[in-house]
């Protein structure tokens, strides 16, 4: 199935409502979600690591979503701050040694692309803006 796996794959990343890449005529138009999945992709494949959020409500469900994951490259804390009016102050309890490596974007409007920002971030906490998403990274030491 290795050929037809293959087109099938580049179909959902052309034609997928959500997909990375979107065709106009001829042109290939790379999407905002192509930021996120870079910026992701590197704590990936990984070993979930059961991980405690206690979040703001949002709607029905939470502000913050997280994620951890243990791979050859260290471990990873991956952050969403969904909220659109408060920031957020995450513990980091628990989860490696030092102040991480931090790749964070973020947008002022919902609907605009999201941006590389700085945080500062220490060994104990760190705080994200409204409408971020933020990857921790503790090295293999």
């Amino acid at each position: 199935l290795a050929p037809r796996m293959e087109l099938s794959n580049f179909y959902s990343l052309f034609s997928n409502g959500f997909g990375m890449f979107k065709t106009r005529g001829s042109a290939i138009i790379e999407t905002d979600v192509a930021d996120v999945y870079r910026m992701y992709r590197p704590a990936f494949p990984g070993r979930l690591v059961p991980t405690t959020v206690q979040s703001p409500p949002l709607g029905d469900g939470d502000a913050v979503d997280a994620l951890a994951l243990d791979n050859e490259q260290g471990q990873w804390l991956l952050l969403a701050n969904r909220g659109a009016q408060a920031s957020v102050s995450i513990a980091l309890a628990g989860f490696g040694d030092g102040r991480p490596q931090v790749v964070a974007m973020s947008s002022d409007d919902p609907q605009a692309r999201l941006a590389p920002i700085d945080i500062a971030v220490d060994d104990r906490a760190i705080v994200l803006p409204p409408l971020t998403l933020a990857r921790l990274h503790w090295s293999v030491s």
